[in-house]
């Protein structure tokens, strides 16, 4: 038993020395993003994939919905797996299945496959948010905020490139291209991971059911959690409401361009990725609620931009 508790903290200290070195930190980096990404490179190729497909609109239009729900699920039902199975294998076997989700998706001979394949891709791209808490619980506290800045402006970056690099590969390649050569990375991030990351079991005892219920237990006895969560969900949806539009936006009078001009649109969002070094500096100074409340006060100015002067291109950029 002593030899036990002695483990413990030994496998720690070596997983923390490991996360130390910058090599692995932005190997994470990039594994978040990436994984990310998958949920993100449809949304330029709509109208190339409803031509493939001889489909409507309406119909392409839920490729999307389909797989921000199946990354909504994974969420709820693979994360909360991260304090009970044991880490590294778990990120190891997401990738893998992300890997054949990929594939399916290039595959796909019909809007039924794609919609089932699209689904399953977004419930397997939850690797950055297994990724994100393992490296905080074993990251030194001195170094947690400097790796976790990291990783988190891998996923920035991922979701500004994703959509640019999709755009570009789609209009030379064609839209199933992206699938295949995301597939491909996911495999090599796989082993990679699994060469530089060390065995991390977890400690937690609980069992799978109870480690759900715990999050009902949560979301009732947090406010501000639930509030958090509202608030989340509501600018994500315009955020996505915007980016599935904006294709057929562009491909329509008086504009007429393609999917890689609609995926050069995910540079604007560098704005964003520049903003938030200082996001947590202006928290601590006005505080959380005041920065939420600016922050949907532009969001909210943006589509009023786009919806008085959207047939602008310089207001479409500004908006």
């Amino acid at each position: 038993m002593n030899s036990q508790q002695d483990s413990a903290p030994t496998t720690e200290t070596n997983t923390s020395s490991m996360l130390a070195e910058r090599s692995t930190v932005f190997l994470l980096a990039i594994t978040c993003g990436l994984s990310v990404a998958n949920v993100y490179y449809n949304q330029p190729l709509l109208a190339d994939i409803g031509r493939s497909f001889d489909i409507s609109v309406q119909q392409v239009g839920f490729i999307p919905t389909l797989t921000q729900i199946g990354y909504a699920v994974g969420l709820l039902f693979l994360v909360p797996l991260g304090d009970k199975v044991e880490r590294r294998g778990l990120i190891v076997k997401m990738l893998f299945l992300l890997a054949c989700a990929l594939v399916a998706t290039a595959l796909s001979p019909n809007i039924t496959w794609l919609s089932v394949s699209s689904f399953i891709l977004g419930f397997n791209s939850i690797v950055a948010h297994l990724i994100i808490p393992f490296v905080a619980r074993m990251t030194a506290v001195a170094e947690r905020g400097k790796v976790i800045g990291t990783l988190m402006s891998g996923v920035i970056v991922s979701v500004l490139l994703a959509r640019a690099a999709s755009g570009i590969v789609g209009n030379i390649l064609g839209w199933q291209a992206i699938y295949w050569i995301a597939a491909g990375l996911m495999i090599v991030l796989a082993f990679a991971i699994r060469g530089r990351l060390p065995v991390s079991k977890s400690s937690d005892k609980l069992s799978y059911q109870q480690l759900m219920q715990s999050l009902g237990y949560l979301v009732r006895q947090q406010p501000i959690l639930r509030e958090a969560a509202i608030n989340i969900a509501l600018i994500f949806a315009a955020f996505n409401a915007f980016w599935v539009t904006l294709v057929f936006r562009l491909e329509a009078p008086p504009y007429y361009y393609g999917s890689q001009v609609a995926g050069l649109f995910g540079f604007v969002g560098i704005a964003g990725a520049i903003a938030t070094p200082f996001i947590g500096r202006l928290v601590d100074k006005w505080g959380a609620r005041v920065l939420v409340g600016f922050a949907l006060a532009i969001s909210l100015s943006g589509f009023v931009i786009i919806w008085i002067a959207g047939n602008y291109l310089i207001a479409l950029i500004l908006g």
